[in-house]
């Protein structure tokens, strides 16, 4: 009989703990949710595209899919996430998860021995008479950075990021919230030139008010591997400062300077300026008017000790036509150009683009688009034609 009783007991009493533990487990459960969804903020893009080319294969300043034929083969989702540690202390992750055609050409490396210099490895063309086009999966880390605000003015950011530079660079819900589908010369790597790398690591100081707003860096520069091993003792420094007007009839426009130096892994100086406008016209009409313009004029070194100098710049004209409160039309037309060397002639490559995007609301861009791309010197010019879905969350 005691037995029993003292069975009933320490079940009694086990009951009673776990009961409490339990309370007590899903009360810390609910407090670090709750600590989660104050203090982390999960947010994102996503692009889907769809591009065909009259001919060519590997057009200038456009993704490998635009080729006669065409593909469905660029999808992108970022997610961004944002923990504030603090008031004033935040960390920002963004990662890049693509599905994207890539070309690689299979060949021999022999290296002797001993060899103290990459330079003096030689390379064999042996099994490079092919250029293999696949699709594979990628996931970068696009930046990772924490970031220190002690006014509004003065903040400062430490890690990998986007570099400030121009109108998009730094638009974190990128193609949604600009107007072309595919980004303009300046913006992409043109037969080897690329103006302005997209990420570097290093330290800012950075501040924006209603009306001003800058960004300077102390960074690594361009590298082989996504900028974060640094080769070279001369370090990248990057200015970039805009004026804007925060309301009225101009409300959003902008105008601001870039400049922008570094040395890649071969101690090869690499130079940019840059100039960018925004100029907003609001209640034109049932709509807004929107002029863009953006210049970068590059200088790096060649072989021969001379002197390269590229410039690219574009314009573009929209109208955002409110059909209701949700739905929009936008269409547009733009000139895009780039000169691969002001010393050269018949190197010159230009496209006139026109495209339409169609919004059912805010986050979600259905986008037309129709360019016709010319390089100097050849007789024939290209038709590109692309359609894609361009979504913010």
């Amino acid at each position: 009989m005691k037995g029993k009783l003292a069975f009933i007991h320490s079940f009694i009493y086990s009951f009673i703990l776990s009961f409490f533990l339990s309370l007590f487990s899903f009360a810390r459960a609910q407090e670090v949710g709750s600590l989660f969804s104050e203090r982390l903020n999960i947010y994102g893009y996503g692009l889907f595209d769809f591009c065909i080319a009259s001919e060519g294969e590997f057009l200038p300043g456009l993704p490998y899919e635009c080729r006669k034929g065409g593909s469905f083969a660029q999808v992108l989702a970022a997610p961004f996430f944002e923990f504030l540690i603090t008031k004033r202390a935040k960390f920002l992750l963004e990662i890049e998860l693509e599905y994207v055609p890539e070309y690689e050409i299979f060949g021999e490396i022999e290296a002797p021995k001993n060899v103290e210099d990459i330079k003096d490895i030689e390379f064999s063309t042996k099994g490079a008479d092919k250029v293999l086009v696949e699709g594979f999966g990628e996931i970068d880390i696009a930046y990772a950075f924490f970031e220190y605000s002690f006014i509004d003015l003065l903040r400062i950011r430490l890690g990998k990021y986007i570099n400030p530079f121009g109108l998009i660079f730094e638009r974190r819900d990128a193609s949604p919230s600009y107007p072309y589908l595919f980004v303009p010369m300046m913006y992409s790597k043109v037969a080897d030139v690329r103006i302005m790398p997209y990420y570097n690591a290093g330290i800012q100081l950075r501040g924006e008010s209603a009306y001003l707003g800058y960004a300077i860096q102390v960074a690594n520069g361009r590298g082989s591997v996504g900028n974060i091993i640094d080769a070279n003792p001369d370090k990248a420094i990057g200015v970039h400062v805009f004026g804007r007007m925060p309301d009225g009839v101009l409300e959003g426009s902008v105008i601001g300077f870039d400049f922008y130096t570094d040395k890649d892994f071969k101690d090869v100086r690499h130079n940019t300026f840059g100039g960018h406008s925004l100029l907003s016209i609001r209640n034109i009409g049932p709509g807004n008017i929107e002029l863009w313009g953006e210049v970068a004029y590059y200088t790096t070194e060649t072989k021969d000790k001379t002197t390269k100098k590229v410039l690219s710049w574009y314009a573009l004209l929209s109208y955002r036509y409110f059909i209701s409160e949700n739905w929009s039309l936008l269409p547009y037309v733009m000139y895009d150009t780039f000169d691969l060397n002001l010393d050269e002639k018949n190197d010159l490559i230009s496209n006139i683009v026109f495209g339409l995007n169609v919004s059912p609301f805010s986050q979600l861009v259905l986008k037309l688009e129709f360019r016709n791309q010319r390089i100097q010197g050849e007789e024939k010019s290209r038709q590109i034609f692309g359609f894609g879905v361009a979504y913010a969350f």
